[in-house]
């Protein structure tokens, strides 16, 4: 098996102990982690997904879009005062990476397949991660 399998195994793994715990005493506490941890498997998967999306872009670089390949590589390009290009990594919001990058594997894997950020299951999804953000700047 992989080490990046294993990784995801392991973040897998996490949640389910997360879950367990939660299940066994409802406490803010365990909340929380239950929360936290999800948010680390996702981006965790985000990263995966990337990996393999990007993999694809070595082999075919006409596959995705600039755009789309300067999203999955998280760079944006500038200008210094001698006029030289320089690569300024960019950051997304996880919900706004993984959705991206679920729609970029699946142009290369499920090319009809249709992700949409319509429905009550996203909208719950990203304010899982809006909650998430609120735990992690009151500690």
């Amino acid at each position: 098996m992989s080490a990046e399998i294993l990784f995801l195994k392991t973040l897998q793994d996490d949640v389910m102990a997360a879950l367990d715990a939660y299940y066994r005493e409802d406490t803010p506490y365990n909340r929380r982690i239950v929360v936290r941890v999800f948010a680390s498997a996702v981006e965790g998967e985000t990263y995966h997904l990337k990996q393999h999306c990007l993999k694809r872009l070595d082999s075919k670089p006409a596959f995705y879009t600039t755009g789309e390949a300067a999203v999955l590589r998280e760079s944006s390009y500038y200008l210094d005062k001698d006029s030289s290009i320089l690569v300024r990594p960019q950051f997304f919001s996880t919900p706004e990476n993984f959705h991206f990058v679920l729609k970029a594997f699946a142009k290369d894997t499920l090319p009809n397949l249709d992700i949409r950020e319509d429905t009550a299951g996203w909208a719950k999804f990203k304010n899982a991660f809006q909650w998430r953000r609120g735990v992690i700047v009151e500690k």
